[in-house]
């Protein structure tokens, strides 16, 4: 059981590249051998972590450290795009990966789904299951084994977020409970032990107005310069930070004298030290002889002494004799990690390239795939038995040997691969299932890993003599002229993806008949009869018979009505069924996949597969007015449910924001943030107040005003803030003022029932500081809390009027919540 944690936490620690590192990155490295501590840091949030301490615990103290977010950020705003929830927690996690990859920490996550912000740690703790989390912490600390454990957040609060809270308290519990062998003994069987860490300590901090440093508490100055690397910690930290493109965490590099500071929560407090107490030199692994403590003493002093930068693979032999020495000490998972660590120190030093690429990205199941497999000896050393191995399912293996390994030689073997049906498509390993609180992971090992890289190639050969395996991730490489040579991950695909449109059906009784587009993207050849059926709750409509012939690569299109029996279901999918998609496992050959590539610059593409729907949402919509002009912001999909609410919308650029063009428009939305990303809106400001004058609607959705995204000018034709103010809880009742108001009542009658089924949250970022030329039509309340106005604010100004809401439209509109598409249009309405 503790080589499974091995092969699948430490493959993850090691995330193998294919470029060498420097020579002076693997003397570092090399130093870090002969230093034993490590120190866990927990959080809640992507973006949470302190890089600065990261940076110096990693490479001036050189202990293992690792970095447990409890979430990974799925509920936080997205600044680059309209990806919201597990498609947010998918960004998040890359740049946390990516990150760390900077600092050198190790990345960590439990199952908890961020639902977004909470006030209270309770509230956070009940949804994702106090026990169920809790558990998840402790397996963290068991495997990982710290011997320190620091929190970013106090338990009293002083964090703000509920998460916030919520992590500290968990941290807490779990440094007792993973001592503890009757707390989770389910554990036990998955080759976790019990551990006690020496001490839990609180990272206090001083920013955003609050300090909680104190000159009695224990504290490091954590700016240092690391000659060897090159650069400060300060200037690692914020290289580290500003991965976090998503959340706008770019920050400039500080350099210098920096103190962190600790209060001990738990166990004894440092008082020279962090790790007072601890053995982190060789002392820490055990020997069955005394003798064999001294020599690992001695290799590890020797083999830094007499490293040579100029020829580092002249490192490797004094390097497998300590690996040698470290498999007869007492087995123990911290000698299992320094047995991983040698391991990929060795191949750094031997300089030796592996590589497995495709000619394109996707792998079909059912189909065949091109696949070079690469390695190149580069400094001549001993190598002999090369091969590499490629299997994605038991029925299915290939392997290649690689016949001439010398001095420098490119070896490369072609093979067309045989994709077996049955392989499993790629799929981030949290979601093979909708998040309830918690992320569905059976797999125990697998529950705290940052991710599970699908496919992978298995490289082995021997050095010296010895027998090496390395997994190697198969990936997509192509040349961009202008940025040269890319990596990209190869994927595992299903044989064609179904998806259908539109995304949502607004339908009523007696209303016209509604049709569904289903569209068939081939990613393979396909020759064959098709049926084409449609799913709602339990019962399942064949809609369609049809034989095709489509090349590899090319679509399908079909629209069929709705079918009768559906008016009480909440939503469809699509399934196609063919004997060319048949297996002994699939005797139908059933197909209901599509798949979402997310794809940005600054981290690897994303893919995920699931079934795609259509929404049927059976409400009384009235909408008054045809046309909308949007403006886009940092990105949402409100202007898609316009579409579907039925106006005609248009999208406007900077150049269109002219008094005649504007006149064309019922009313004009900007969409989220817009103000905070396009500078130019403030230039628009008199043609705006100009339209609203004349007699147009502006909806004006959330901003921001912070550090982040400041609001530099005046947005409405009155003066307002906007604050941080927000309504979490969604169910929080809401109170119209006055309810008669033709702003509730045309062109649909808005009752209590409309903010039923609302999900994440009810408003962000209210107006305050409000114009008395406003009116202030809701306010709302979180569970113990006063009601809060701003929420929605509303001015006439000439013949129209100005409407900005913190409401989170952005959230309720795609969620497909009635409420919400009744509402906006009566605020859309002259």
């Amino acid at each position: 059981m503790m080589i499974r944690i091995g092969v699948l936490l430490l493959a993850m620690i090691f995330n193998v590249s294919i470029f060498a590192q420097s020579a002076s990155s693997v003397l570092h490295d090399i130093q870090k051998l002969a230093v034993h501590g490590t120190v866990l840091y927990i959080a809640a949030h992507p973006d949470d972590e302190n890089t600065r301490l990261l940076s110096y615990l990693v490479n001036e103290k050189k202990y293992r450290t690792g970095y447990l977010s409890l979430t990974r950020g799925d509920g936080g705003q997205n600044l680059i795009g309209d990806e919201q929830g597990i498609e947010m927690g998918l960004i998040r996690t890359q740049e946390l990966i990516a990150a760390r990859k900077v600092d050198g920490a190790e990345q960590f996550f439990t199952r908890a789904y961020d639902f977004g912000y909470s006030k209270s740690p309770e509230e956070a703790l009940r949804l994702w299951g106090h026990e169920e989390v809790l558990s998840d912490v402790v397996w963290t600390i068991r495997t990982f084994r710290p011997d320190v454990i620091i929190c970013r957040f106090p338990s009293t609060g002083e964090g703000g977020h509920g998460h916030h809270t919520a992590s500290a308290i968990l941290a807490a519990e779990a440094y007792d409970a993973a001592a503890d062998p009757n707390r989770f003994p389910e554990h036990f069987k998955h080759g976790a032990r019990v551990w006690q860490a020496k001490r839990l300590l609180w990272n206090t901090y001083s920013f955003e107005g609050m300090n909680t440093t104190r000159d009695d508490q224990f504290k490091v100055d954590c700016g240092g310069y690391n000659a060897l690397l090159g650069w400060s910690y300060g200037e690692m930290s914020a290289q580290s930070r500003s991965k976090h493109s998503s959340q706008g965490f770019g920050v400039p590099a500080q350099r210098g004298t920096s103190f962190e500071y600790f209060e001990t929560l738990k166990g004894t407090k440092p008082v020279n030290d962090l790790m007072e107490g601890v053995p982190t030199g060789a002392e820490a692994i055990v020997f069955k002889k005394p003798e064999q403590l001294n020599q690992y003493r001695r290799l590890l002093h020797e083999v830094v002494k007499q490293f040579t930068p100029l020829a580092p693979y002249q490192s490797v032999p004094a390097l497998q004799e300590i690996e040698n020495l470290l498999k007869l000490a007492e087995p123990s998972p911290l000698v299992q990690y320094k047995i991983v660590q040698l391991q990929n120190i060795l191949r750094n030093v031997s300089g030796i390239f592996m590589e497995a690429t495709v000619r394109e990205q996707q792998i079909v199941a059912g189909d065949t795939a091109f696949i070079t497999f690469s390695i190149i000896n580069r400094n001549g050393l001993p190598m002999q038995a090369a091969s590499a191995d490629f299997t994605l399912h038991p029925s299915h293996h290939t392997q290649v040997t690689f016949k001439d390994t010398t001095i420098n030689k490119t070896v490369q073997e072609s093979r067309k691969i045989f994709i077996p049906v049955q392989a499993a498509v790629s799929q981030p390993y949290w979601l093979h299932a909708s998040p309830n609180g918690l992320f569905t992971v059976s797999d125990q090992a697998l529950r705290n890993l940052p991710e599970k890289q699908y496919p992978q190639v298995l490289f082995s050969f021997t050095l010296y003599g010895k027998p090496y395996q390395w997994s190697i991730p198969l990936q997509y490489k192509f040349t961009e002229p202008t940025k040269g040579e890319i990596y990209q991950p190869a994927y595992v695909t299903a044989p064609v993806h179904i998806t259908l449109e539109p995304t949502q059906i607004l339908y009523a009784q007696n209303s016209s008949p509604k049709t569904v587009q289903v569209k068939l993207e081939f990613n393979k050849n396909f020759n064959d009869t098709l049926k084409v059926l449609l799913h709602a709750g339990k019962k399942a409509f064949t809609v369609g018979r049809e034989y095709l012939s489509i090349p590899k690569g090319q679509s399908w299109l079909a629209s069929y009505p709705l079918p009768v029996g559906i008016d009480n279901a909440s939503s469809i999918y699509a399934t196609v069924e063919s004997k060319s998609f048949a297996s002994l496992q699939n005797a139908t050959g059933s197909q209901d996949l599509s798949i979402k590539m997310i794809r940005y610059p600054h981290i690897p593409d994303q893919i995920y597969h699931r079934r795609d729907t259509v929404q049927l949402l059976n409400m009384d919509l009235k909408i008054s007015g045809k046309r909308i002009g949007y403006i886009q912001g940092a990105g949402d999909k409100v202007a898609d449910a316009l579409k579907i609410m039925g106006y005609e919308v248009d999208y406007l650029q900077q150049s269109e924001i002219t008094h005649d063009k504007l006149n064309m428009y019922d009313a004009i939305v900007t969409g989220v943030r817009a103000y905070n990303i396009n500078d130019w809106l403030f230039e628009a400001y008199p043609v705006l107040m100009q339209y609203v004058h004349g007699g147009g609607v502006l909806l004006v959705q959330y901003n921001t005003n912070n550090r982040i995204a400041p609001l530099k000018a005046q947005i409405g034709p009155y003066p307002f803030t906007i604050t941080r103010n927000r309504i979490t809880n969604e169910q929080s009742p809401v109170h119209m003022q006055p309810g008669d108001h033709r702003i509730f009542n045309h062109p649909n009658k808005i009752s209590p029932a409309d903010f039923e089924g609302w999900v994440q949250e009810r408003s962000v970022y209210h107006a305050g500081e409000v114009d008395p030329a406003y009116t202030q039509w809701l306010t709302m309340n979180d569970p113990g809390e006063k009601p809060l106005p701003g929420a929605l604010i509303v001015a006439h100004h000439g013949s129209g009027k100005f409407i900005y809401t913190g409401l989170s439209l952005f959230r309720q509109l795609p969620a497909g919540v009635p409420g919400a598409f009744r509402l906006l249009a009566n605020l859309l309405a002259r």
